[in-house]
């Protein structure tokens, strides 16, 4: 469906100090500038913490979000909206935004600090709003008629191009030309923060509204601080066409010319009819084309950009996607079922899905059952089904559970217990081996060390009061002590006190976990997520790197990695498992 608004726009080269822009998606248009204030020369200068250019796509970014997340879009609405992206302007800057929003037939206009915004209507050009107040959000609202021309523009860019000058740009078939007009004249200005976009608006198929000869409003009030007021823009006056009371046929035969009247009043009743059934359907066309506008076209703006990312940083893509995302599943139950622009939302929606499942480095891994002896670890657990928690060191392998700890000799495969759990440890959630100790993860007491795996030499791993442990399934050692908790918490130990530690990037949280593992020799950490039937694999400072998913995996019970390898081992019904990793 085409589009009832043709959008051009000039914006200038940016300088060390000022920068501007241009922006339209659907049927919102902005214009923005950017100005350094002067600072002192003790001061830091804005770009000493952030770039004008950065602020300015951030602060456009944010509207963008702030607006198509609406669920309804009104004057109110939209100027919260843009409260909400002003908000983020920091540093010592000025900034001008103007803002314009067509809903069906209705123009609703902003401005936020020093600007104007004007419209010509028929042969005349007059001023909805200006402004030369910093820092003040000023609105207002009317009807936009067919062969409207709105222009937006920033302080600049309204002291370089006059009204004369512009003027005779602002025709529906120059509209296109007007950049090409004028950037010329901008551009022998070193001005950065000169821009302005112009839109005509034209329904397809719409008749030719009647001349009018009235003045446009060229200035509005204020509003006030203590409530909100509309401003209305002045439009044509609309003329009531209302049915003369008729009286009733007179209860006679009907004679040729009456019959003949009353076909004419039929026909006159029928085409009346369908005039009215006509007019409700183009309302509904509008209507669907301006749900389109500012649903799909948004939303597929993010994915072309989240795909162009992909390559680059898949965080920022996956941020895409996701906006992408949240704007269809909002939009996709708002059009008719089975209609093409219904279709339109769910295609796209898929292909933002996968883009998400790109960006999120989801790997689908193929789990081959292999011989038990493929993995040794894993093994201790195949042929010791007292085994809870298995760990080695160079000489043997060790099993723990609440009864004791066991080795397993690796030249001989013989078993013999090593520390008998008289008085140790209550309920085990949690073994390791480390420079020639053990560590037993206590639910309710914290972390017993037992020095030269002797149970006289045994202490408290934690200083001061021990954390909960309550939840904890598993430990992996490397130096620090990692616990994992079946509620997905992992928190990381040094010398007995708690690491900052966070997991970030994860598209989704772990669900009822089972297995942590790292070693002081591995660079990253895998963990067995089962409720999410996958191996999650993030670095030491908790970045996320990848996941790999495999149904196997939701039964697994214990795992196994060799890193140089690139393998992954599991155990899942006594049968071991290997998948290939990257």
């Amino acid at each position: 469906m085409k589009s009832p608004i043709t959008f051009s726009k000039i914006v200038a080269t940016p300088t060390a100090n000022s920068w501007s822009q241009a922006y339209n998606a659907g049927n919102l248009a902005a214009v923005i500038s950017l100005v350094q204030k002067p600072v002192k020369s003790d001061e830091k200068t804005f770009e000493d913490e952030l770039s004008l250019q950065a602020l300015g796509k951030e602060l456009l970014s944010t509207l963008e979000a702030e607006y198509f997340t609406l669920e309804t879009k009104n004057l109110t609405t939209v100027k919260q909206a843009i409260n909400t992206t002003v908000e983020k302007i920091e540093g010592p800057v000025t900034v001008s935004l103007g803002v314009s929003v067509i809903i069906e037939n209705v123009l609703y206009v902003f401005l936020y600090g020093k600007g104007k915004i004007l419209m010509k209507r028929k042969e005349k050009l007059g001023t909805l709003l200006e402004q030369d107040i910093e820092e003040k959000l000023t609105a207002a609202s009317g009807f936009i008629e067919n062969n409207d021309i709105v222009i937006l523009e920033t302080p600049a860019f309204a002291s370089i191009v006059s009204t004369d000058l512009l003027l005779p740009c602002l025709e529906h078939d120059k509209l296109s030309n007007m950049a090409e007009v004028l950037s010329p004249v901008i551009h022998e200005h070193t001005e950065g923060a000169a821009a302005a976009i112009a839109f005509s608006y034209r329904e397809e198929g719409a008749e030719e509204a009647p001349s009018y000869e009235g003045p446009i409003k060229t200035t509005l009030e204020q509003e006030p601080e203590e409530e909100e007021k509309t401003d209305v823009i002045d439009t044509p006056a609309r003329i009531d066409l209302s049915q003369k009371k008729k009286r009733p046929f007179p209860a006679l035969p009907f004679s040729h010319s009456r019959r003949l009247f009353l076909t004419i009043g039929i026909i006159i009743v029928i085409v009346l009819i369908g005039s009215v059934y006509l007019s409700i359907k183009h309302q509904k066309e509008v209507a669907l084309q301006n749900l389109y506008n500012t649903t799909v076209i948004p939303a597929q703006k993010k994915y072309d950009e989240g795909q162009g990312l992909l390559a680059l940083n898949k965080n920022l893509a996956k941020d895409d996607f996701q906006t992408a995302k949240n704007i269809l599943e909002d939009a996709k139950n708002r059009f008719p079922t089975n209609s093409a622009q219904e279709k339109q939302v769910m295609d796209l929606l898929q292909k933002v899905n996968d883009g998400l499942t790109q960006a999120a480095q989801v790997n689908l891994a193929s789990a081959k059952q292999v011989d038990s002896t493929t993995s040794p670890l894993l093994n201790v657990y195949v042929n010791n089904s007292n085994a809870k928690y298995v760990d080695s060191d160079s000489s043997n392998y060790y099993f723990a559970n609440n009864a004791g700890i066991s080795a397993v000799s690796k030249t001989t495969n013989k078993v013999k217990s090593v520390l008998t759990n008289s008085s140790g440890w209550k309920n085990i959630g949690g073994f390791g081996v480390y420079l020639g100790n053990f560590y037993v993860l206590d639910k309710s007491d914290g972390v017993i060390k037992y020095a030269g795996m002797s149970a006289t030499a045994k202490s408290q791993y934690f200083t001061g009061t021990s954390p909960d442990l309550s939840r904890a399934v598993d430990l992996a050692i490397d130096g620090s002590i990692w616990v994992l908790g079946s509620d997905g918490n992992i928190a990381k130990y040094t010398k007995g006190k708690p690491d900052d530690f966070s997991l970030k990037g994860l598209d989704k949280s772990l669900n009822n976990p089972s297995r942590i593992i790292t070693t002081v020799d591995m660079n990253n950490v895998y963990v067995l997520d089962n409720g999410n039937s996958r191996i999650v694999v993030f670095d030491k400072n908790g970045n996320y790197i990848a996941q790999y998913q495999s149904d196997i995996l939701n039964s697994a019970s214990a795992m196994d990695v060799s890193e140089k390898d690139k393998k992954v081992y599991v155990l899942s019904n006594n049968k071991v498992y290997e998948i290939d990793v990257k």
